[in-house]
């Protein structure tokens, strides 16, 4: 494509774009009510999904465009992020260490997490769906005066969820091709150790979607120091957790999704996986 039908496309856009908020501007300003609501009006930029890789976003800046109510809320609480580190991922993460019995007999109980200054965290969000990126656009009248909102927005759109689903879960594929159910050994001593919680907490659908009805993920991820009953270290704690925006007034609705413990036994490092 030539940069003369370039710049075609782009004004006839820009053209589409002025006539129809200029249509809705007159239809708001003409009518007689001096309180109207506004019309909102989404006019997208471009498309998205997850290919070639999983698309991620920051937290909390991106909240902003996929759920202002949410990140209306993160406002009010400065400190969320960090509350949900010291207090509500060590609960959740302790809770299911407790419930392994190879954990307890091996480093006994109560067990402890702290932090270091090499331990990490973060968190990020990651769309359900194929989005659309553009501008939202609010036109109303409020005491008979007219006002124009605009703001960036992502808008997913789930009538894709099948085709996004499909090219994604290539990449994992070849991903499962190498993973194995039985202790593998790593780097020549690295022996990994796959754990299985009880009953249905195992069930890593069901983790996946403690989301909510929300059309996005806000993942967690990070790491603490663990030590036994004994105050002594045992080894390094890695995990992966997501927000369960159903339950949002329990634990900050943080649930668990993978953990993985490094440590060293009888010489050799040790990793126990729980996914």
């Amino acid at each position: 494509m030539t940069c003369t039908k370039i710049a075609y496309v782009v004004a006839g856009t820009i053209s589409i774009f002025l006539g129809v908020l200029a249509f809705h501007v007159y239809e708001v300003y003409n009518q007689d009510d001096p309180d109207v609501f506004p019309h909102n009006l989404f006019f997208p930029l471009w498309f998205s999904m997850d290919w070639p890789s999983q698309r991620t976003y920051p937290f909390p800046d991106h909240i902003q465009y996929v759920d202002r109510q949410y990140y209306a809320e993160i406002l009010r609480n400065p400190d969320y992020a960090q509350k949900l580190r010291d207090e509500n991922a060590q609960y959740q993460i302790l809770d299911r260490l407790f419930r392994l019995k190879i954990i307890r007999d091996k480093f006994g109980i109560p067990l402890t997490l702290t932090l270091d200054e090499s331990d990490t965290f973060s968190m990020w969000v990651e769309p359900k769906y194929p989005t659309f990126h553009g501008i939202d656009v609010g036109i109303g009248k409020k005491d008979g005066r007219l006002y124009v909102l605009y703001n960036w927005h992502i808008h997913s759109v789930n009538l894709f969820e099948d085709i996004n689903g499909m090219i994604a879960d290539i990449g994992s594929q070849f991903d499962s091709m190498v993973c194995s159910d039985k202790p593998t050994v790593v780097d020549g001593d690295l022996v990994t150790i796959d754990l299985l919680l009880p009953s249905s907490l195992n069930d890593p659908n069901k983790v996946a979607e403690k989301c909510g009805d929300r059309e996005y993920r806000m993942c967690v991820q990070g790491t603490y120091h663990l030590h036994n009953t004994s105050g002594s270290p045992v080894g390094v704690l890695g995990y992966t957790g997501v927000i369960d925006f159903t339950h949002l007034g329990i634990n900050r609705g943080f649930r668990v999704k993978s953990l993985q413990l490094k440590t060293t036994e009888n010489g050799k490092r040790v990793l126990y996986k729980l996914n």
